[in-house]
């Protein structure tokens, strides 16, 4: 749920969605007094070496939050979420990204409702108007309302949020219309939170034990978390709640210019290596921005030289064993190699290069037959079943994709919890993807 905060106070400071960080833990930060130790919700790892914060939001990953905030600031995230309209007092630790607070429901709704409300905040009341027998006002609320963050950044933070329910780990919540929403889990699993919002009404579910902290663990065959219980009543209640109102999406402001932070040298967006000297604040229109990480500053690593592999374990190689970024399968007709072998790759092997550069491999494509269509695997992990084979089938192409029941206490019901192959191997439309979900 804090997440939420930190998004938005990132936009506002001109950190870009696109910025990437590694997401497997656990990392360890050194801190005054003791360090801060981050690892994901139950231990999670993903197949990618670099996810952006857009992915991170939507799978509500610690790792990236926890890397973002230590760049932003907790005290910038304080500040944004005050203005928000979180009154509790929170201490300036980054532990602040991930759920070590104290918040109310009504603290999230009027600040989710800043969101739905284009950034501005209006005071919550319980009494809108009090009228006497003969219909005389004896009182009327006048809405004290203050414009908390930009209205071109509250929209961008809602079409993130959207993520969350469209491919994320709100799933559950999706009530066939625009809306836009966030998990929470705490860590000892004692407070489990939806937030959403459509551009019509807010809602807040939160779940829990108001008289201490109690671990809930499994109800019912289905562990409590952000995604499953609060979720579906979520979605319950604003189904009902909204049936008679026309389904409504969220409009971009007219005035979409946004901050930006670019490497000063190249324009580009900065990454998590730019020191901040090398950094500059721009504005651009709202999808004129640069959308491509720099490169300088970047981890470099030595390129392995695949040539003579099989594309399948050279793609492997670079992706998930050596963290490169971005691999380009190109079928190019080699007789002087076997069906499938890399015979060359761009840049040479021994090159020293930044993770982030795109890489070419050529192998010879079998003779036989139209070439096949390569598509890479997405990662589909942590997903209800039905949402994960949709992705494969209906967004890849895909066509031979096998689910797996396999009992896994660790997942709920219905939840992927793993794939073969990996997320980030290249496959061909027609090859067998198998994804094992928990019964």
């Amino acid at each position: 749920m804090p997440k939420v905060f930190v998004l938005a106070a990132a936009l506002e400071a001109g950190y870009h969605p696109l910025l990437t960080f590694p997401p497997n833990g656990p990392l360890t930060f050194e801190m005054p007094g003791e360090d801060w130790e981050v690892d994901n919700y139950g231990g999670t790892s993903y197949n990618t070496p670099e996810m952006t914060i857009v992915e991170g939001t939507a799978r509500s990953v610690n790792v990236v939050y926890a890397q973002l905030v230590m760049h932003l600031g907790a005290e910038k995230v304080i500040e944004v979420a005050k203005k928000m309209g979180v009154t509790s007092p929170w201490e300036p630790h980054p532990s602040v990204a991930l759920g070590a607070l104290d918040i109310s429901p009504l603290e999230v709704a009027v600040a989710f409702s800043t969101l739905a409300n284009y950034g501005v905040r209006n005071e919550p009341t319980a009494i809108l108007k009090v009228v006497d027998r003969d219909g005389q006002v004896l009182y009327e609320h006048r809405p004290q309302s203050a414009q908390a963050i930009s209205a071109i950044n509250a929209y961008r933070v809602t079409e993130v949020l959207k993520g969350v329910i469209q491919h994320g780990t709100g799933g559950r919540a999706n009530i066939g219309r625009p809306a836009a929403g966030k998990t929470g889990t705490s860590q000892e699993e004692a407070d489990a939170w939806f937030a959403g919002y459509t551009p019509d009404l807010t809602t807040v579910v939160w779940i829990g034990y108001p008289e201490e902290r109690r671990r809930m663990g499994v109800i019912r065959g289905t562990r409590v978390q952000g995604g499953s219980f609060p979720a579906m009543i979520w979605r319950t209640f604003m189904a009902g709640a909204l049936q008679d109102k026309p389904a409504t999406d969220f409009v971009k402001p007219e005035e979409d210019v946004i901050p930006v932070l670019v490497d000063k040298e190249n324009s580009k967006l900065i990454n998590r290596f730019t020191p901040p000297e090398e950094m500059e604040l721009r504005h651009y229109r709202y999808g004129g921005e640069p959308q491509e990480q720099s490169e300088r500053f970047m981890e470099k690593k030595t390129l392995p030289d695949v040539v003579g592999m099989p594309w399948e374990q050279a793609n492997h190689l670079l992706l998930m064993m050596e963290g490169f970024q971005d691999v380009e399968l190109v079928p190019e007709p080699n007789p002087a190699v076997q069906a499938g072998v890399v015979h060359r790759q761009e840049p040479a092997g021994g090159s020293d290069i930044p993770t982030s550069t795109k890489i070419k491999l050529f192998y010879n494509q079998a003779q036989e037959g139209p070439p096949q269509p390569v598509v890479t695997l997405p990662d589909v992990v942590g997903m209800p079943w039905d949402q994960a084979n949709h992705i494969l089938v209906v967004g890849n192409g895909l066509v031979n994709v096998k689910k797996i029941a396999e009992p896994n206490p660790a997942v709920l019901a219905g939840v992927v919890h793993r794939q073969e192959p990996a997320g980030g191997w290249r496959v061909t439309l027609d090859q067998e993807v198998r994804i094992y979900y928990n019964p």
